[in-house]
């Protein structure tokens, strides 16, 4: 019993270490290149931050509707304030430590909504596995250069998840997958209605999400430097990646210091070290605000 008490222990603080070591190289990095900023070129364009929001929105609804369609392929019925409800109040339950924390919110909510916690769970898995795939599509396209330059293991990793994903997709194959976990786990079948192609219109609609919420970092950026437009589909691309990493780093809550260092990074390459250094800790507090708002608003409908 004492040794379960002290791992946690041990475990909580090495995972503050780690993001408060990262954090404070970043701040670091910023405050040594801090005369390198071009302040004459930055500024602070309210409209710019709005539009920006506005693409995070859209992003959300990308991000509802395709789980709602996941749902829907479990044979559960659920609209689209349920999933609104569902999503919105576990989204922060990603910072805090453990990764399933977000994935046990949801199965026990949607109990109170009345849907089966089995079919939930099942959604659950199925939504990380949809959103890496269309993910990964999108960085296959539009990061290439920055993968094999400074990510190749996240090229190769990309590669294999992606044609995997695909044929993980099958019907049959989820099926028997599903069959043999719930035979593991001493529980009920569960059936799924989903076809093929409707999983293949769900990363669809994933993609419309990655996209629309890399286009509101670029607003973002613009809020504060002019970024030019062509660099448009590399801050996009930039965006993703980073969100990609911070996930799969499971030993830190949300991503915390590992996103911002690796968009550190990939913005490196088109924007001047000290700009990409502060782009990186402005878009945490951008999404961070964003997420406590989307959490408040569905708490209250």
């Amino acid at each position: 019993m004492q040794n379960e008490k002290v791992k946690p222990w041990w475990h909580r603080w090495a995972t503050l270490g780690i993001i408060f070591a990262l954090f404070a190289l970043l701040v670091y990095k910023l405050i040594g290149t801090w005369r390198k900023i071009p302040f004459q070129h930055l500024q602070f364009d309210g409209s710019n931050l709005a539009i920006s929001y506005g693409f995070l929105l859209i992003s959300s609804a990308c991000g509802i509707e395709g789980w709602r369609q996941i749902l829907k392929t479990t044979g559960e019925r659920v609209t689209f304030r349920q999933a609104f409800r569902l999503i919105g109040r576990t989204i922060l339950a990603k910072y805090i430590p453990g990764r399933f924390w977000y994935f046990i919110g949801r199965v026990y909510l949607g109990k109170e909504e009345a849907f089966s916690q089995q079919r939930v769970a099942v959604a659950t898995a199925m939504e990380t596995l949809l959103l890496f795939m269309s993910a990964g599509m999108m960085l296959l396209c539009m990061e290439l250069p920055l993968l094999l330059n400074h990510f190749i293991f996240i090229f190769v990793g990309l590669i294999i998840w992606t044609i995997l994903g695909f044929i993980l997709l099958h019907p049959k194959i989820v099926q028997r997958l599903l069959n043999i976990t719930m035979r593991i786990l001493k529980k009920e079948p569960v059936q799924v209605e989903g076809k093929y192609h409707e999983y293949l219109g769900i990363i669809i609609i994933y993609l419309l999400g990655w996209i629309t919420q890399g286009l509101g970092f670029l607003f973002l950026c613009r809020m504060i430097l002019p970024v030019p437009w062509h660099y448009t589909w590399a801050v996009v691309g930039a965006y993703t990646l980073s969100w990609v990493v911070g996930f799969l780093a499971f030993f830190v809550p949300g991503g915390l210091g590992v996103r911002e260092s690796v968009l550190t990074v990939s913005l490196g390459s088109i924007l001047a070290n000290p700009i990409s250094v502060l782009l990186s800790l402005v878009s945490r507090v951008w999404i961070t605000l964003y997420e406590v708002l989307f959490a408040l608003i569905a708490f209250k409908i």
